[in-house]
């Protein structure tokens, strides 16, 4: 008897090692990274990417930009969705490839002050002012993209694509795609680099 209850015990034993290997030889459902592109904008974006099953993820990507110069001050908050579809996947023996599109939206809440000048009729000169606004600014399109992932944790996306915005609330003059006050069809362009865990 005690012979059969120690071979079920080292049964037990290896089975239950076996699973515990099988636990950690998982691969990582989680990537974190930072947006490189973003930061040369004066904004810090960082993202989370979950994995839902081997071709889906979702990921949101919190940000926050600050930038004073002599003529204006702008603040920004914000989050990015996306819901990414892997349509490609490539092994390599020290590197994995995966391709993806992803739709996303995003909000965005704006404080600005600028410096607004005056032409005045009566005087040889110009006077300036500061005007405060604070809007908000919501989109969505898509993007398409391809993701790195080498050294077994080491992820770098990059993606090209775009959608439109709409500026709510905003009642300055922004004539270029790039100011925070512009609706319209925009591009967007991504260059993140993170790990896996």
């Amino acid at each position: 008897m005690k012979k059969i209850f120690y071979l079920l015990a080292l049964v037990f034993l290896t089975v239950t090692s076996s699973a515990q290997n099988g636990e950690m030889a998982k691969p990582e459902v989680n990537r974190f990274r930072f947006s490189a592109i973003q930061f040369l904008n004066s904004t810090l974006q960082v993202e989370y990417e979950r994995m839902i099953d081997e071709s889906t993820s979702f990921v949101i990507a919190p940000s926050m930009k600050y930038r004073d110069n002599d003529s204006e001050e702008q603040t920004a908050f914000g989050v990015d969705i996306q819901y990414r579809f892997y349509v490609y996947h490539k092994e390599r023996e020290r590197h994995s490839k995966n391709l993806f599109f992803a739709p996303y939206g995003f909000y965005k809440h704006y404080n600005l002050r600028e410096e607004c000048w005056d032409h005045n009729n009566y005087y040889p000169y110009e006077e300036s002012h500061f005007e405060t606004s604070h809007f908000d600014v919501v989109g969505g399109g898509v993007v398409f993209g391809i993701q790195y992932v080498f050294a077994e944790r080491i992820s770098v996306d990059a993606y090209i694509g775009g959608g439109v915005r709409k500026a709510l609330g905003y009642d300055g003059d922004s004539d270029f795609f790039m100011e925070p006050g512009n609706s319209g069809i925009v591009p967007k362009v991504g260059l993140n680099i993170g790990f896996s865990f």
